[in-house]
């Protein structure tokens, strides 16, 4: 009947206003939270979505969804090293030292001459995947102990004080195996460029040291210039001490 069409069409009509409704806010307030996370400098959401977030926020309706909604923007890289003793040819009559001795692993940043390898789809690293979560616990007693001007001493005491909490339980673990050279551990920290680990004898010490790795511009380019896409301006002291 007519009234029935009539009726459908208006509920039709509310519906699509609704989601429309829905639509537009639900786009306004990613607008403003992905500007949030991206943390670009001088980049600022509009004022309306702004507030369309806040307000919005308490009902859960456009917030972060799923794991690894967002990621953090540097870390330390964990760097094991052995300590042994080497023949030096160098002298007259042959002398041994002791070296230390830098582990390499398959995926994790190490060794900055070399080529990155390809993760195939459906793989994932866990060891490598672990030691990425690792110094970000680090992170927080280091980062203290620096804005607090301690010494370098002081801060490893704070790294020694807090290990209980601190390192997870799979972490001394992971270093005794290493020592033990057993074959399965060894695998998964794949080939050596400095150590035949398989052959090497136990080391005499291990030492596990935190790196801050920096990308190095292009020669009489300023700093940041390697952070950022070709042809964008170079930045002000002001955008530096934000990004710091």
């Amino acid at each position: 009947s007519v009234l029935q069409r009539a009726t459908e069409s208006l509920v039709a009509v509310l519906l699509g206003c609704v989601a429309g409704s829905f639509y537009i806010l639900f786009s306004l307030t990613s607008v403003a939270l992905f500007l949030k996370l991206w943390q670009k400098p001088l980049l600022e959401p509009p004022a309306l979505c702004a507030q369309l977030y806040g307000e919005l926020a308490p009902l859960h309706a456009c917030n972060l969804y799923g794991l690894f909604a967002s990621v953090t923007t540097s870390r330390y890289e964990v760097v094991i090293e052995e300590l042994h003793l080497v023949e030096d040819t160098s002298t007259h009559p042959p002398t041994t030292r002791e070296t230390w001795v830098e582990l390499d692993f398959l995926y994790k940043p190490g060794d900055v001459d070399r080529r990155p390898p390809w993760l195939w789809l459906g793989h994932m690293p866990r060891l490598d995947w672990r030691l990425w979560f690792l110094p970000l616990r680090l992170a927080r007693v280091v980062n203290l102990a620096i804005r607090d001007g301690a010494s370098p001493a002081a801060v490893s005491a704070a790294l020694q004080q807090g290990a209980p909490s601190l390192y997870p339980a799979w972490w001394p673990v992971l270093l005794a195996r290493i020592c033990r050279r057993q074959p399965e551990v060894l695998a998964l920290l794949g080939p050596q460029r400095n150590i035949d680990l398989a052959r090497a004898p136990c080391p005499r010490g291990l030492r596990v040291s935190l790196f801050d790795f920096r990308f190095r511009p292009p020669e009489n380019c300023p700093l940041y210039a390697a952070f950022f896409p070709e042809g964008m301006p170079a930045l002000t002291p002001q955008e530096i001490q934000e990004i710091e």
